[in-house]
């Protein structure tokens, strides 16, 4: 990890930094004065951070030292603090993270900041009131996706994983000044159309596991309709350091499994109502043109059969002439 990283993922420890504004080191004519630049300021957990204070003074301010303290934190938590002249008139000293060790867990904190000429009158310049440095918790958003495995469609995938800007940031918990990804459970359940639960899942992950999604296979599905829900609960310090919303509920929907038949007699066809069948009738003229077709059917079929019979019995031959 290069410099800014580590200036991104730092925490707070309690340093005072001396900073040299340049300038002759003769006496000002008037006494700074300081301000911080905003009262309050809020940062998600594992968000790099800064609080600033502007001392407005006349030329010749000499060299400064500034020094402050960040009250609320933990043991062996703390703040760095600097300064500069960014013009004649002007120095401007920061708080902010030190570089070392895990950042400030969400939470209020209350910063202040001094600064103390050098030029031999030791008096010291302060806002007239702390700044509040606000760490919210990091929001986090449950992803549910669910899909037919290509190599094999009567089986799913199920996965679920963690959006947000806290992930988007996020490298590795093996960094020793970066934050820590969540620590908590994961639950996936799977209900058919019945409700009753027909596949579910839970693994517990720790707060330094790199990898903050989870899946899980779902063999043999049978065709039709499930709801599949997945859920992260944030356990530990990770309850306070992160907002979870859950996913919505997914509806998957699985076919048959290739090649399959239906076992299921059919059943037969329902008759028509009643009323249905009752109301049909036939036009008049569709027996007579019925009758007649039958009838001359009939006639063509009786002169058939004559004449073969006439052929099947030729009349035999009268001799010609009388007897000798």
């Amino acid at each position: 990890m290069g410099r800014r990283s580590a200036r991104r993922w730092g925490t707070v420890a309690l340093l005072a930094a001396v900073a040299t504004t340049g300038g002759a080191t003769a006496a000002h004519a008037a006494d700074p004065s300081v301000s911080w630049d905003a009262a309050s300021s809020t940062f998600e957990y594992g968000e790099y951070w800064q609080l600033s204070a502007t001392a407005a003074a006349p030329e010749s301010l000499g060299t400064w030292v500034v020094s402050g303290d960040l009250g609320g934190v933990p043991s062996g938590y703390a703040a760095s603090f600097s300064a500069y002249q960014s013009d004649p008139d002007t120095v401007v000293a920061y708080v902010s993270p030190s570089g070392t060790g895990r950042p400030l867990n969400a939470g209020s904190y209350s910063a202040t900041i001094a600064l103390r000429e050098m030029d031999g009158t030791g008096a010291s310049y302060s806002p007239p009131a702390p700044a509040t440095l606000i760490i919210a918790p990091a929001a986090l958003t449950v992803t549910l996706q669910v899909v037919a495995d290509p190599s094999n469609p009567s089986n799913a995938i199920i996965a679920g994983d963690l959006t947000g800007a806290f992930r988007d940031n996020f490298f590795t918990a093996g960094y020793p000044a970066g934050p820590l990804p969540p620590a908590g459970t994961w639950s996936i359940s799977v209900t058919d159309e019945s409700g009753d639960v027909v596949h579910e899942f839970t693994k517990d992950r720790g707060d330094t596991d790199d990898i903050l999604g989870v899946s899980t296979y779902w063999p043999g599905v049978s065709a039709g309709t499930y709801t599949v829900r997945a859920t992260f609960t944030a356990t530990g310090a990770s309850s306070g350091n992160f907002a979870i919303t859950q996913a919505a509920p997914v509806t998957y929907s699985a076919l048959p499994a290739p090649g399959a038949t239906s076992t299921a007699t059919p059943a037969p066809p329902a008759p028509p109502p009643a009323s249905a069948a009752a109301g049909l009738t036939l036009p008049a003229w569709i027996p007579l043109i019925a009758g007649i077709l039958s009838a001359g059917l009939l006639a063509l079929l009786v002169v058939q059969i004559v004449r073969l019979r006439r052929v099947g019995h030729p009349v035999a031959e009268q001799p010609q002439g009388g007897a000798a």
